[in-house]
């Protein structure tokens, strides 16, 4: 009788346990249908040429989706795209003050470096003001008030002079309705860097005047272009990009991979978001992407961060925006150094 009561048992046990298997296997092959045919990852559009793209083979497509397979959306929902995940680690904010930010790169050899700035000309632009700039376009010229970018770009100048080894920046536009998601612009007509902050802000002024906003928004085109000049110039840049918004749905997978691929140079990414957001998918760039060398993305926003204090770009404030802009520079150059990029 015992012996029955055991096979019993055992035979319901067997029964539970294959029972759990098979829901988390149907479970799993329904997430990786729903990879594979979600419509975000695919919405297409004619090219320049008015051609349509080229469509990939389906086993083309699977190849690339088992390469890429640590980006899977079902890691996430099954909670293996943890920051931490395949010893990936974001890098934590642990400076309280100027002072302390000074001294760590210091510590770490970093003295001077190149600043290049990229600009959001996307059509978002024109409503993402409605309520941190009076419902108007961010790109609003005005006289003797300052747009949103105007006073960003003024607090870098202020901010990143001291420990630029040039005065020279590259000032890129992307998104407006010529280069829409596929190409950067030079603000400066000559195509140069622009010779100073002050030099950036006219031309930024200029071009925003007349510019016809397009998209959608990606950051890929500005950080490959970003990347040629790195390669060219073998030296550190830090790479500052001010924007209104998320990535595009659509455009996601190619920013991603550009930031991943950048890990391989010496480049820091610094992106600002200016007006009313959202930022969630920025936040995410900023500490997740497992697949990177280190955590070379960096989000904050500018409003918070400019006033919470009063005094503009000076003063208290001043120390505060430059904290959140080199918050990370330090940990990521220190990477650099023992990795022999630069």
């Amino acid at each position: 009788m015992m012996i029955r009561l055991m096979e019993f048992v055992f035979s319901e046990s067997v029964v539970f346990t294959m029972s759990v298997v098979l829901y988390i296997v149907a479970v799993v092959v329904i997430l990786i249908a729903f990879h594979f045919f979600s419509p975000e990852e695919e919405a297409s559009r004619p090219t320049r040429s008015g051609s349509s793209p080229t469509k990939e083979l389906p086993i083309q497509a699977m190849v690339k989706t088992l390469i890429s397979w640590r980006q899977w959306p079902i890691l996430h929902t099954l909670g293996l795209r943890h920051p931490n995940f395949l010893g990936f680690r974001s890098i934590e904010e642990k400076y309280s003050n100027v002072d302390d930010l000074q001294s760590a790169m210091r510590r770490v050899g970093l003295e001077r470096f190149q600043v290049i700035l990229g600009l959001d000309f996307t059509a978002s632009n024109e409503w993402q003001g409605r309520r941190s700039f009076g419902s108007k376009s961010l790109h609003h010229i005005q006289p003797k008030t300052q747009n949103p970018y105007q006073k960003a770009i003024t607090a870098l100048g202020e901010c990143l002079r001291a420990y630029m080894a040039s005065q020279q920046v590259y000032a890129l536009g992307f998104g407006d309705v010529k280069t829409t998601d596929e190409e950067v612009f030079c603000v400066k007509p000559d195509g140069l860097p622009c010779e100073d902050w002050d030099d950036v802000y006219q031309c930024y002024t200029s071009v925003a005047r007349q510019v016809t906003m397009s998209g959608p928004t990606s950051f890929a085109p500005l950080i490959e272009r970003s990347l040629q000049i790195v390669e060219a110039t073998k030296c550190f840049h830090l790479l500052v990009i001010l924007t209104d918004g998320s990535v595009a749905k659509r455009q996601e997978r190619a920013t991603a991979n550009a930031i991943i691929r950048a890990t391989d140079f010496p480049l820091a990414i610094v992106t600002i978001g200016v007006g009313d957001g959202p930022w969630l998918r920025l936040r995410e760039f900023d500490s997740q992407l497992p697949t990177r060398k280190f955590d070379n993305f960096h989000f904050f926003e500018f409003h918070p961060s400019t006033t919470r204090l009063k005094g503009g770009a000076g003063g208290a404030s001043h120390d505060e925006f430059l904290l959140q802009l080199l918050m990370e520079v330090p940990d990521q150059y220190r990477f650099m150094r023992e990795h022999g990029y630069c």
